[in-house]
């Protein structure tokens, strides 16, 4: 049963806490929204979970009722973070991480790349899509808040991380085979109600450390950039890299009543299932991405010049238009293109 609006109250007002803005804080209210955003989790024996985000644990509450093997809460918010301490304090497969999600404008928290467990692949620890200009307030343009970045409060996991084998290295074309799980583990899938600020890295970073399916409420617009087509307004970088990391999915649009407090716009349900196009190059795409979509509103031969590419080859080889634009040309385009720089 998802905690009501008073309930919710409640929690924060024992707690010591308030809706915090800074950290993006929306909490669930509406019961049919927490059952569906666990369905669409498609959670099975052995999973494990990670929520970002929990809150008041209303969400949590739900995910400890699946199969789940364990759910991992990330919770930057020290006040909720004790409340939930002591809420789950007798649940043997919950874990709380105290912190960001984020240790940087590309990096997962250590702690969560540990507990998932999720350790990332080399070369792509500080991976993600750099330089694209976000319309919510107080981010940089990589998407991530300045509060988020300057918030971590629990100190990271020191010491070496041994990486996950790398993929073997794969024909033009074909997709990167799914990241190893431990011996007879379940899949890694994020489950959460997001928090806004940091919504948009935290995918891509998620999906290139190998989470199998995404499911979780955001903003509309993050959303509708998220799942956009080439010649969409919302087209982006971001919008390329997800949808080469997987398959988008905007399942259901949900009103500010959804939420308390109630945001200023629509919100949504987004799945995504990975299916990893890039492998190994998704470092050296996602430069070339951000030298491409800083000139987006010029033509694609200015665009490949003016980033020291040949251009006039690299369009002849695709029998690509040399007056498109980089934003009118859809992610496999790109990555064609990509593929003729390398």
């Amino acid at each position: 049963m998802a905690q009501t609006k008073k309930e919710i109250q409640s929690h924060l007002e024992t707690a010591g806490s308030q809706p915090r803005h800074r950290f993006g804080q929306n909490f669930m209210i509406d019961q049919n929204l927490v059952r569906l955003i666990t369905a669409a989790g498609e959670i099975a024996a052995g999973d494990v979970v990670i929520e970002v985000g929990p809150g008041t644990g209303t969400l949590t509450e739900e995910l400890m009722a699946t199969p789940a093997a364990k759910v991992v809460a990330v919770e930057i918010d020290r006040d909720l973070a004790k409340m939930l301490r002591e809420k789950f304090a007798g649940e043997p497969r919950f874990e709380l991480i105290e912190g960001d999600a984020l240790a940087g404008k590309h990096q997962l928290n250590e702690q969560l790349l540990v507990a998932a467990p999720l350790l990332p692949l080399p070369g792509r620890e500080r991976a993600g899509v750099r330089g694209e200009k976000s319309g919510r307030e107080g981010e940089s343009p990589s998407g991530v808040s300045s509060d988020t970045r300057a918030s971590q409060n629990a100190p990271l996991v020191k010491g070496h991380l041994s990486p996950h084998p790398a993929s073997p290295l794969r024909a033009e074309g074909q997709e990167a085979e799914p990241l190893p799980q431990a011996a007879g583990a379940g899949n890694v899938k994020l489950v959460a109600n997001l928090p806004y600020n940091i919504a948009s890295p935290l995918v891509i970073e998620l999906l290139i450390a190998g989470v199998q399916t995404l499911a979780f409420t955001v903003q509309k617009e993050v959303a509708d950039r998220l799942a956009a087509k080439a010649g969409d307004d919302a087209y982006g970088s971001i919008s390329v890299m997800v949808q080469l990391l997987g398959d988008v999915e905007v399942m259901r649009t949900l009103p500010p009543q959804a939420f308390w407090p109630a945001p200023k716009i629509d919100s949504a349900l987004v799945r995504v299932r990975r299916r990893d196009r890039l492998g190994s190059q998704v470092n050296a795409f996602s430069r070339f991405l951000h030298q491409l979509f800083s000139a987006r509103r010029k033509t694609l031969r200015k665009a490949l010049a003016q980033a020291d590419y040949k251009a006039d080859a690299i369009i002849a080889a695709l029998s690509l238009d040399p007056q498109a634009r980089p934003e009118t040309l859809d992610p496999q385009t790109l990555w064609a293109v990509f593929q003729q720089t390398c």
